[in-house]
């Protein structure tokens, strides 16, 4: 998809409108082409697939299958079936793969079955109308209040878990290091990072789609009086990357920071901590793999938080179900574009995060 997905479901929409119509805008099935030669489908077609499904207002019989047969037997498949014109309507694109000297005669036999368990399905399946309008039905006032105030605490929480993530990572890096010097002396001095969290209690104007305050200290309300902080202009924030509205602006009471320093301890006094809060002793190899466990646990909680956000910021905007909804990957593209506008500590170390959690979320 080449273009952004609202004008792409939105032209799609349109031209199922255009071409059903006078039909009255009800369809029997879909049939999604593929690629010729394909034989599996990978998962970016099989979400478009199901993204296309929304714009019906019942479930659609859909068959998601690789066709390769030669017009001929289509024609005679189709004919020996009754399937009327306009009875199904097949979308936008060719719809059966051509027959090549490449698939041998087993996948072709194989594909005419499909063929056949295709339009037996056709003959039972329950015509759905087209929606009016694929436009959000947003929540209730106080709803989208609360959701703001949700994206706003799951965020927080996810740069807390970010500062314990990275303060484990290089512990680790730093164990690994001086092995051999620990193995000799259990009281070796060690170097680590300690981040520091610095809340400061202000009102501030943070954006739910950017993730970004773009107004530190602002003194106007959640009401429509937001229009008129100094970070608008017409009601359109000029801090935004991507002029955000100023209705998907909430005004948090507090900020935080994290700045890191390097701080010298003792593997002994480190390690004897560590077995006391998980109860048991641990030798040194069995210390890193509890300490590397910790870390996917970390990135796990993350990464469902990012999830969380995303649910939020759907359910905000109308659009859970809707093909015009966030994935994950597309709030942790957000996150990272935040990261490198504010350039905090640590900022690298935490978009190559981002990037391995969004290979995760695929």
């Amino acid at each position: 998809m080449h273009e952004p997905k609202k004008e792409f479901f939105t032209r799609i929409h349109k031209q199922l409108r255009h071409i059903s119509y006078p039909y009255f805008q009800r369809v029997d099935c879909i049939c999604f082409a593929a690629p010729e030669n394909c034989a599996i489908l990978s998962l970016e077609k099989i979400n478009f697939m199901q993204s296309i499904m929304y714009l019906f207002q019942l479930d659609l019989s859909i068959d998601m299958r690789c066709f390769e047969a030669g017009p001929t037997r289509l024609t005679n498949v189709r004919d020996s079936h009754n399937v009327q014109p306009l009875k199904s309507y097949f979308v936008e694109r060719s719809v059966f793969l051509w027959k090549t000297n490449e698939f041998p005669n087993c996948l072709s036999n194989m594909n005419v079955k499909r063929f056949d368990f295709f339009f037996n399905t056709l003959k039972i399946s329950c015509p759905a109308n087209l929606r009016l309008t694929i436009e959000p039905k947003l929540p209730a006032p106080d709803k989208i209040e609360n959701l703001k105030t949700n994206i706003w605490d799951l965020l927080s929480e996810v740069y807390e878990v970010f500062a314990k993530l990275e303060e484990t990572e290089a512990y680790v890096v730093e164990l690994k290091q001086h092995k051999i010097d620990i193995m000799y002396c259990v009281d070796f001095s060690l170097t680590i990072k300690q981040i520091k969290q610095t809340r400061q209690s202000q009102n501030a104007t943070f954006c739910v789609n950017c993730f970004f305050i773009c107004h530190e200290k602002c003194g106007i309300s959640d009401d429509a009086g937001k229009k008129g902080c100094s970070s608008m202009n017409d009601g359109i924030c000029t801090v935004c990357t991507n002029k955000c509205i100023w209705s998907a602006h909430k005004n948090i009471s507090n900020t935080s920071h994290y700045t890191s320093d390097q701080v010298t301890t003792s593997y002994r006094e480190m390690k004897t901590k560590y077995e006391e809060e998980k109860g048991e002793l641990l030798e040194f190899d069995e210390y890193l793999e509890h300490l590397d466990n910790d870390k996917k646990g970390l990135l796990d909680r993350i990464h469902n938080k990012i999830k969380r956000i995303t649910e939020c910021k759907n359910e905000l905007q109308g659009i859970e179900k809707n093909p015009l909804a966030w994935s994950i990957s597309d709030t942790i593209d957000e996150m990272i574009n935040t990261e490198r506008r504010r350039k905090e500590n640590g900022y690298e170390n935490k978009i190559k995060t981002f990037e391995k959690l969004k290979k995760l979320s695929m």
